[in-house]
C-alpha cells in the first residue's frame, strides 16, 4: 500500500508522540490527539480515501496547548518534554505546509 502524503505526515506524527511516550495506542492517537473516533487512525491508513488536514490541525493545537502548559512547570523534565513537543510541532506544521503549498501552487 502506498501511502499518500498526508498520510505519511500522520504516520511520522503518531510514531514521534508514541516514541515520545506522549501516545501508547492507535486509540488514544485518535481520539485525543486527532480529536477523532478511536479508530480514526487505524482506517485512515487501512482504507484508501482522501482525508481532511482538520485533524493534523487538531493535533498541532493540542500540541501547543500541552508544551505551553509543561514550559510553565518549575519541573526539569516538563521543560525539556515541551522542547520537544515544539520540535515536533514545528516539524509537522512545517510538512504540512509544504503538502499544502505543492497541492495548491500547480
Amino acid at each position: 500500500m502506498i501511502l499518500d502524503d498526508k498520510r505519511m505526515i500522520m504516520v511520522d506524527l503518531y510514531n514521534r508522540l508514541h516514541n515520545l511516550g506522549l501516545c501508547n495506542t492507535r486509540y488514544e492517537f485518535s481520539s485525543h490527539w486527532l480529536n477523532r473516533s478511536k479508530r480514526y487512525y487505524s482506517s485512515v491508513i487501512n482504507e484508501n480515501r482522501d482525508i481532511s488536514i482538520e485533524p493534523l490541525m487538531n493535533a498541532i493545537v493540542r500540541m501547543k496547548v500541552l508544551s505551553d502548559q509543561c514550559r510553565c512547570s518549575m519541573n526539569p523534565l516538563l521543560n525539556a518534554k515541551s522542547d520537544k513537543l515544539d520540535v515536533i510541532r514545528v516539524h509537522i506544521q512545517d510538512d504540512l505546509t509544504k503538502y499544502l503549498l505543492s497541492r495548491y501552487t500547480d
